[in-house]
């Protein structure tokens, strides 16, 4: 591959980063785990243009095809001279790696995301693509790096942090609901898979201030299995206990360690709430944004005056999710809960 195309391939219209300058430029190349480490002498002067966005993606996917037709190879990991740093930096990529468990950085928030929501361990990062301004996918494979894909996608905020906005794996495809999509309890989830004997693990979770909580989840869902097919299946789930973000999650288990091998998950918004009182003779129920001095900035979302007895009314979150607390009044003095 170093010595690039041959006459007869490049007459044949293969192309290709690699030429005749770049023979030899192997240094060593060895596999481990379902790792390929391969270490060259800097060529980076020879070939300067593939450190543009689209550069460096053509040529590793050029190496990693070369690499992964080793059925074994799950990753790999490139260096000039012995410097993994310098090999990826020339290319303007983040270096794969065991990610750390804190930090602002995508590939940190990326990580933890995949272990609050889906329960993923031992993620190593494959890389990190920019997608656009504040943009950018973080490919993560768990159990030491030697299983599947999940790429998650994040925005960054104007205080340089990264929040996420999805994840995908290959082996799940969410088509019902939609991303942002409004959703009641129970949720009904269609798509397809093609994950291991076509079990799938449903949550519907929630975050908030770093905390994870499980609104709902199901046993399991059968999907497709060897060939991808399609799934469909309900998960009913309680409402979050404080504002957050909610997530419906799709996973699926490792044939080999039982451990969660890859999730696919879409963020959802819940279609309102209720308050029951009993004996009040009016309720309203107002939206007040979270944080010191925010009372002025409340918002007035459901006016009702009961006939008599007990009622129940129910309003609907206009701009769900905001980070908000909700309270409501009771003119009279009695129960309202």
């Amino acid at each position: 591959m170093l010595a690039g195309p041959t006459a007869a391939e490049r007459k044949a219209g293969y192309w290709s980063f690699f030429s005749s300058e770049t023979s030899g430029m192997l240094r060593s190349a060895q596999i481990s785990n379902g790792v390929a480490r391969a270490d060259f002498r800097n060529f980076s002067t020879i070939i300067p243009n593939a450190s543009s966005s689209f550069g460096s993606a053509a040529l590793l996917a050029e190496l990693d095809a070369t690499l992964k037709q080793f059925p074994h190879v799950q990753s790999t990991v490139y260096s000039f001279n012995g410097d993994v740093a310098a090999f990826y930096e020339w290319l303007q990529r983040v270096p794969p790696g065991v990610l750390p468990a804190g930090g602002t950085g995508a590939a940190a928030a990326a990580s933890a995301f995949l272990r609050q929501v889906a329960g993923m361990t031992d993620l190593v990062a494959g890389e990190v693509r920019h997608t656009g301004t504040g943009a950018a996918d973080v490919g993560l494979r768990p159990d030491s790096g030697t299983g599947p894909v999940t790429t998650v996608t994040l925005r960054q905020q104007a205080d340089g942090t990264w929040v996420p906005a999805g994840a995908h794996t290959a082996a799940i495809r969410i088509d019902q609901p939609a991303g942002l999509q409004a959703i009641s309890s129970p949720v009904t989830i269609a798509g397809q898979s093609s994950a291991f004997e076509g079990q799938l693990s449903v949550g519907v979770m929630h975050l908030a201030g770093g905390s994870v909580t499980v609104l709902g989840r199901s046993g399991s869902i059968s999907g497709g299995s060897m060939g991808a097919g399609p799934f469909q299946g309900q998960v009913a789930f309680v409402r979050p206990p404080t504002a957050g973000t909610t997530w419906l999650v799709v996973s699926y288990q490792s044939a080999r360690t039982g451990a969660t091998a890859g999730a696919t998950a879409v963020q959802v918004k819940l279609t309102g709430s209720s308050v029951t009182t009993t004996a009040a003779e009016r309720v309203q129920v107002y939206l007040v944004p979270t944080g010191t001095g925010t009372a002025l900035r409340a918002r007035l979302i459901a006016d009702a005056a009961p006939a008599a007895g007990t009622f129940a009314f129910t309003w609907d979150y206009p701009d769900e999710p905001v980070p908000a607390h909700h309270t409501h009044v009771c003119e009279a003095a009695h129960e309202c809960a």
